[in-house]
């Protein structure tokens, strides 16, 4: 499990960029936090 941010932020469009690059090819879970809102997307990670 990796945390990207965990600080509060403006309103406003961000940007997180997250390096994959040691975890083995597979499906992962990402989950977004906002408000108590929870938002979940399936991600595909290919390695080389």
């Amino acid at each position: 499990m990796s945390t990207l941010v965990d600080e509060e932020r403006a309103a406003g469009i961000h940007s997180v960029t997250w390096d994959a690059g040691t975890l083995p090819s597979g499906s992962y879970i990402s989950r977004f936090t906002v408000d108590g809102n929870v938002e979940t997307e399936k991600v595909i990670v290919l390695s080389r």
